[in-house]
């Protein structure tokens, strides 16, 4: 209920940092890859440029293994033509798009954290549902 509410044991932390950390990162990198690139369907493990097919399985992550959702496998060496998630186009009425940039470390830092934070009330505020 309060996932970060406290920090866990330090031993539990470390044992998923280094079960974790490099996939953890990759699957940031391609986050920010999704937005900045309008929503370009790519592969969440090799960044690979990726098929409807492919991303629709990438969606629904708990219906698959890590070894279904394996690129060579379901896409192999086929020619593949970039192509855009729908949600873009169907469900963002501005795309897939960044409308601002924060800094997680000025976020939380004292002094440039109001400021920060007034880039996402910019955002959110008189927004439907942010009230």
């Amino acid at each position: 209920p309060n996932l970060y509410s406290e920090r866990p044991p330090l031993d539990d932390f470390i044992a998923w940092r280094d079960l974790r950390v490099y996939e953890e990162i990759k699957w940031y990198g391609w986050f920010i890859d999704y937005w900045m690139g309008g929503g370009l369907m790519r592969d969440i493990f090799t960044h690979k440029i990726t098929t409807p097919e492919h991303w629709n399985m990438l969606m629904i992550p708990t219906a698959y293994t890590v070894d279904e959702l394996d690129y060579d496998l379901v896409v192999g060496n086929q020619t593949v033509e970039p192509s855009y998630d729908p949600h873009c186009s169907v469900d963002m009425p501005n795309g897939c798009e960044p409308v601002k940039i924060v800094s997680g470390e000025r976020l939380i830092d004292s002094t440039t954290g109001p400021a920060e934070s007034a880039k996402i009330v910019s955002v959110l505020e008189g927004k439907e549902g942010m009230d």
